[in-house]
């Protein structure tokens, strides 16, 4: 059942290279963004042979983790701008349908088989009883609702900000934010408000206005967390505001977020990656051994770094994450341009918000690499490289493959 999408996304993407290989051909040619892209692919698919992680099925296992998503950039040029829209609009409404049943099961309590579920894969987490578990919805763990949830929030919020006068999409952002309340997943609040943060931004008219804007931000922003460091958060809340354990769990993360136990643990463990990869390992420990398929197939335990940008770092050395990088200031740039040039078109900037919002929680998290927000946000990356070169060369046509056509 794992391996069956990585079969189908390997055979789209080779039809993809069959049938409309001129295309991608151009794309490559006068893209520096889709050069680095794949540079950084090439980068881990050298790390399926490293042996350091042990057996070769373990590398092949890491790829399907980590390069497969990363083939959806494929199918993004090739993506018509209407169709974009189409799968925005497709994600909110799943979006929604899920927040319900995750409410279902909040209120209405975990069936025998979801409960046997959440235990098998070790996602069982509770506030002291069955009955404060942390939900699921219909996904196959807690971290991929909530990063659906993060996605689909912020495109509710997104629709709701351009016209500013729509209730719907004002209860259907509290939807989602209420389901997400109960994954108890709180870089997902920060990912969420950090992406509507941006959209914000990015709707300025012209540079200036987009450089007061985030200036603007990042003040109002400072000026809170400024107030909120000033108090427990976690004493105030438990004691005076909400017995909830779910709300006082995720109000003190979001208020306090460099106090949290786990990202303490983390910084500690990033230090440990960048440290040891420096030296003695710059070329990495091979592209598996961050997975769950280094402790599968070699019975040891795989190094978890909880993020997509520091697992680069471990599993596939210096060269992968100084790639990553340079991919992620091209992109933002890109993306910014694409929004001053075409202001008319409102689906780049919700790409926009949607593509900080992954790049953020792929820093304190593994988003890019998430078996369906992962696919999307490469998907979005190769719509962007498309929609630009496009932009740049209006003239050249595309012709439909002759079994499309």
């Amino acid at each position: 059942i794992l391996v069956f999408p990585a079969i189908t996304t390997l055979a789209m993407a080779v039809g993809v290279i069959i049938f409309y290989g001129p295309r991608l051909l151009h794309y490559f040619r006068n893209s520096a963004l889709l050069k680095v892209c794949s540079f950084l692919a090439g980068v881990m698919a050298l790390q399926i042979f490293n042996p350091l992680q042990g057996s070769l099925i373990v590398g092949l296992a890491g790829a399907m983790f980590l390069i497969v998503p990363m083939l959806w950039l494929l199918f993004g040029l090739i993506l018509p701008s209407k169709d974009m829209v189409r799968i925005l609009k497709i994600i909110l409404v799943i979006g929604c349908i899920t927040a319900l049943y995750g409410l279902y099961q909040r209120y209405f309590g975990l069936s025998e088989v979801e409960i046997y579920e959440l235990k098998s894969k070790e996602f069982l987490k509770t506030f002291g009883s069955v009955s404060d578990a942390r939900v699921m919805s219909t996904f196959s763990g807690l971290a991929d609702f909530s990063r659906y949830l993060t996605v689909s929030a912020f495109i509710a919020f997104a629709y709701f900000w351009r016209a500013r006068n729509s209730v719907l999409m004002v209860l259907l952002i509290g939807l989602q934010l209420l389901a997400m309340l109960y994954t108890a997943m709180r870089t997902s609040f920060l990912v969420t408000f950090f992406s509507m943060l941006m959209l914000t931004i990015v709707g300025g008219r012209n540079t200036r206005q987009i450089v007061v804007r985030g200036l603007a931000a990042a003040l109002v922003v400072s000026i809170l967390y400024s107030f909120t460091y000033s108090y427990d958060a976690r004493s105030v809340y438990s004691s005076r505001l909400s017995s909830n354990p779910f709300v006082v769990h995720t109000i003190s993360g979001i208020s306090h977020p460099t106090q949290e136990s786990t990202f303490q643990v983390r910084l500690k463990n990033w230090g440990y990656v960048v440290g040891s990869t420096i030296w003695p390992y710059p070329i990495g420990r091979g592209l598996g051994s961050t997975t769950v398929a280094a402790r599968k197939f070699e019975g040891g335990e795989y190094y978890d770094t909880d993020s997509y940008f520091f697992e680069l770092f471990y599993g596939s050395g210096i060269p992968a994450p100084v790639l990553f990088v340079v991919m992620v200031f091209m992109l933002l740039k890109r993306l910014t341009r694409l929004c001053i040039d075409w202001p008319e078109r409102y689906v780049y900037k919700i790409c926009f918000g949607i593509v900080c919002g992954v790049l953020l929680s792929s820093v304190f998290g593994l988003t890019l690499r998430d078996n369906i927000i992962g696919p999307t946000a490469w998907l979005i990356i190769g719509w962007v490289i498309k929609e630009e070169i496009d932009a740049r060369f209006p003239d050249r046509l595309h012709s439909a493959p002759a079994t499309v056509r």
